[in-house]
């Protein structure tokens, strides 16, 4: 996602303090976005449009910082009403096309972003959105086309850098992509996420072109900046998934706690690990008549954050203590909102791709009994290397080997504590595990062994899953878009001698190679 331009207005504050001064009230939401402090800017941002309802600056900000705060609808419904007042602002169109992307609402979101450059061609942000809008719609071609004209706009832009190379596969480290890149790349600031940025894409293309060295060598560096920017923190990841281990038994799943919340359509939980195959089963299911799909979103992230604020306990122990009314109510919801997303009434499932799901399988299935999760594995050495050559910034352990072998074995911890329950409960499995070396070796076996596993009968148009025109706002949009290929599994011996090099002979990431090499 590109950056969106945040408008700042300074002005002196007259004395008698602020609170009927709506400008004062916009400078101390900006400030408070600035420090990091969201709550209080959102407040702040209020309060300026409680005194001045028509104040479009305050719109445009608060409608950008409730779109990084996970509320997207309400942002969408903020920019449409900035627009009514001042229709010609190229600004709250992509900030608006950003927030439809969001959502998941591609047609609109490139809509928007075209109306922002027909105000403003020379718009890098919006360059950028329409490229990554186009690669989630299948446009290769117009995708590449957006990325290099913002580069043509500002040849020094690193995420557009970043974007573009993702566009295509490179066959020669002489090509101008190269050079371009290697002189931004000298002449961008040390240490800067512009810096790390710009070392991801020439890895990338180094990758392309078999330059295995040369290409490690881009990513380590990148990924030792990618942490100083922001490290990740393993105790409290394990201390959660403690926790969730500690709740979740056996015990908890007594008769007391049925919320009842089981109507249609039925939930399917495509759950794992990123760059685990996730795209592709989703990809396949999808491309049944019966199966829509949602995607990747923040819709149980929501429900759970309703229930803690309810209950005023963090997860997982906000569970713990909700009654059956209101995880009722929150399943209804879901469901309703599911049903929405869907389209229509003939899809009997609906899958959620929101791979952290892993974290609230049993959450999950104390709201919906008869769901259905579908665990994606693969080789954790192929996710590492996937994970470490590929910025995804969500994904905060990506850049460290040690994180990543750390958070596969927390997943692989959860996932048999789940099916451990699953056992428990007996009759008819709950969650499939499938392997992404036996999707690409057998796709028509096993997509047979998942539709056998979520009641549907045998489709043979779901082999032909890269005809499938449904956006993926994934890092494998463009794989998805073909056929089955092979040339992803065992890629980490390319770098196998980087990896032993860099895990030592000790640490979770030396296991994981005696484990699985």
């Amino acid at each position: 996602m590109s950056l969106r331009k945040f408008k700042r207005r300074k002005r002196k504050q007259q004395g008698g303090g602020i609170t009927a001064d709506p400008v004062a009230w916009f400078n101390q939401g900006n400030r408070e976005f600035s420090r990091g402090d969201p709550v209080a800017a959102i407040a702040a941002y209020h309060k300026a449009l409680a005194l001045r309802p028509d104040y479009i600056e305050a719109m445009d900000n608060l409608a950008v910082v409730l779109d990084q705060e996970g509320e997207p609808g309400a942002a969408v419904d903020l920019l449409r009403r900035s627009l009514r007042l001042a229709p010609e602002n190229q600004v709250a169109e992509n900030n608006l096309a950003a927030s439809l992307l969001t959502l998941g609402r591609y047609r609109e979101a490139r809509e928007h972003c075209r109306a922002a450059l027909a105000l403003a061609p020379d718009y890098v942000d919006a360059h950028n959105n329409l490229g990554t809008i186009l690669m989630a719609m299948g446009d290769k071609a117009g995708s590449e086309a957006a990325f290099r004209r913002a580069v043509a706009v500002d040849r020094r832009n690193a995420s557009s850098w970043r974007h573009l190379v993702l566009c295509r596969r490179y066959d020669n480290l002489d090509d101008p992509d190269m050079a371009a890149i290697a002189a931004v790349l000298d002449a961008a600031a040390k240490g800067t996420v512009d810096e790390m940025m710009l070392r991801f894409a020439a890895g990338k293309i180094c990758d392309d072109c078999g330059a295995w060295d040369q290409a490690f060598a881009f990513f380590t560096r990148a990924n030792e900046l990618r942490q100083s920017f922001n490290r990740y923190d393993r105790d409290e990841y394990r201390h959660m998934v403690d926790r969730i281990v500690e709740i979740f038994s056996p015990d908890f799943f007594s008769p007391s706690r049925a919320t009842g919340g089981d109507g249609c359509p039925r939930p399917v939980f495509i759950i794992g690990m990123p760059r685990s195959g996730s795209s592709l089963v989703e990809q396949v299911l999808t491309t049944h008549p019966a199966v829509a799909g949602v995607g990747e979103n923040k819709e149980i992230n929501r429900l759970i954050s309703r229930l803690a604020s309810h209950a005023g306990e963090p997860y997982p122990d906000c569970v713990a203590v909700a009654d059956s009314a209101a995880l009722a109510r929150e399943g209804e919801k879901y469901l309703a909102w599911l049903k929405g997303e869907a389209g229509s009434e003939s899809f009997s499932l609906v899958s959620d791709k929101t791979l952290t799901n892993h974290l609230h399988v049993g959450l999950l299935r104390l709201l919906f009994p008869r769901a259905r999760f579908i665990h994606c594995d693969r080789n954790p050495l192929d996710i590492a290397i996937s994970l470490y050559s590929l910025y995804m910034p969500e994904v905060v352990y990506g850049g460290s080997l040690e994180d990543i072998a750390f958070v596969r074995q927390q997943e692989r911890r959860l996932m048999d504590h789940w099916l451990s329950l699953d056992r428990v409960f007996g009759g008819k499995p709950a969650i499939m595990r499938v392997s992404y070396e036996a999707m690409v070796a057998d796709l028509e076996k096993e997509s047979r062994r998942m539709l056998d596993f979520l009641d549907l009968p045998w489709d043979a148009v779901c082999l032909e899953f890269h005809a499938n025109r449904r956006p993926v706002n994934t890092a494998s949009a463009w794989q998805v878009r073909q056929p089955v290929y092979t040339s992803s599994v065992g890629r980490w011996r390319r770098y196998q001698a980087h990896l032993v090099s860099r895990a030592g002979d000790r640490g979770l990431f030396s296991e994981m190679i005696d484990n699985y090499s």
